[in-house]
């Protein structure tokens, strides 16, 4: 049994974190996610990068780098940006006309899950 000042303390946090009553450690709740597909063609393992556009590189690499983000590759078409700690790219931004988030770009668990995407969406994975 709860006291009310426990349940006010609560009711406090609550308020405050926005983060209050979500599920993750419950893991899924089925029916949370009306657009959840009931039998997905795969199923994502993990996110493997942000793709966006910008029409200037060379300000997007200054602006990347204020806020503590590496260079790891760089063309005169794209830049691959990682996090402060080493690891593999999180974001590409490619040249283009003007700025805008293109995709997320997400990581399959292996190749039979690429082939059997692709055939799905009659297409095909190159090397």
């Amino acid at each position: 049994m709860t006291t009310p000042a426990a349940e006010a303390d609560a009711r406090d946090r609550q308020q405050t974190d926005l983060h209050a009553d979500l599920h993750a450690e419950q893991g899924a709740i089925r029916g949370d996610r009306a657009d959840r597909h009931a039998n997905p063609v795969i199923k994502v393992l993990d996110l493997a990068w942000l793709e966006f556009e910008k029409p200037d590189l060379d300000r997007a690499e200054r602006f990347a780098h204020d806020f503590g983000f590496t260079t790891v590759a760089r063309t005169p078409v794209s830049l691959h940006l990682r996090g402060a700690l080493a690891g593999s790219q999180c974001m590409v931004i490619r040249k283009g006309p003007v700025s805008r988030f293109v995709a997320p770009v997400f990581r399959a668990a292996d190749r039979a899950d690429l082939d059997r995407l692709a055939r799905a969406n009659d297409g095909r994975v190159s090397s």
